[in-house]
């Protein structure tokens, strides 16, 4: 969770790609709706592209539930300054599953309100 909040807080990239695992593809949802699914490379360039345009103002995880042993969701609320200096606030929802010793993003849900 850490990781996660500190990745987006100091728009750390390399913190990001820790949570990545590189033969796991990224499923992308747009609430709560699958989109496409991503190589981990291409969300954290994406995400990165994002982190440059955003001035972080808090990221906070505000609910961890486990879906199964190795399973478990977490979910965020980034607010954030945007290019035009507006202050935007999105939800987003993590799934993490444990891929051999380390935790691994699989899934990710962006929504204007609540997932």
């Amino acid at each position: 969770i850490e990781d996660l909040e500190d990745a987006f807080r100091y728009s750390d990239i390399n913190v990001l790609a820790n949570l990545t695992e590189a033969d796991t593809d990224i499923a992308v949802f747009t609430k709560g709706r699958y989109q496409y699914s991503l190589r981990p490379n291409d969300y954290l360039d994406m995400t990165r592209d994002f982190m440059v345009g955003a001035d972080t103002i808090r990221f906070d995880v505000f609910r961890a539930r486990r879906r199964g042993y190795d399973v478990c969701t977490l979910s965020a609320k980034h607010t954030y300054r945007s290019r035009d200096g507006q202050t935007r606030v999105v939800y987003l929802s993590f799934v993490l599953e444990r891929i051999g010793r380390y935790w691994t993003i699989t899934q990710v849900d962006t929504a204007p309100d609540r997932l």
